[in-house]
């Protein structure tokens, strides 16, 4: 799994407006302050973006970010926040039980090949 698909999956999995919201306790403003920059007014905006993902507009910085850019800013790794299950809902397999299945899966997870090379070995079985 690269860092391309983990940054696609925890976007759409972990919300930007709950993890600022509870960290710079900004529960419920139309404005917040932007995490990204020195900010001291609320410039940033929460919206939803066609692709379902929750991302934030800073008017001050003119840049857009979502949980990804937040967690990685913050130190901490995005590939935590991933499972088996969100894998296969962003890989729109329904993988059946077979052994193989699941140890073609266990590579992928663990950055053996990319999701091609995935792709290529699940669609083969």
């Amino acid at each position: 799994m690269n860092e391309n698909d983990i940054h696609q999956i925890v976007a759409k999995k972990v919300s930007i407006q709950s993890l600022i919201e509870v960290d710079r306790n900004q529960v419920g403003l139309k404005m917040v302050i932007c995490p990204f920059h020195e900010d001291t007014n609320p410039s940033a905006k929460f919206f939803n973006d066609k692709d379902g993902v929750t991302r934030l507009y800073c008017f001050g910085c003119g840049k857009q970010y979502d949980s990804y850019h937040y967690l990685k800013l913050n130190g901490l790794n995005p590939k935590d926040y991933i499972d088996t299950e969100d894998s296969k809902k962003f890989l729109g397999e329904e993988l059946n039980s077979s052994p193989i299945s699941y140890n073609i899966l266990d590579g992928f997870l663990n950055n053996e090949f990319d999701i091609n090379e995935f792709l290529k070995r699940i669609l083969k079985l």
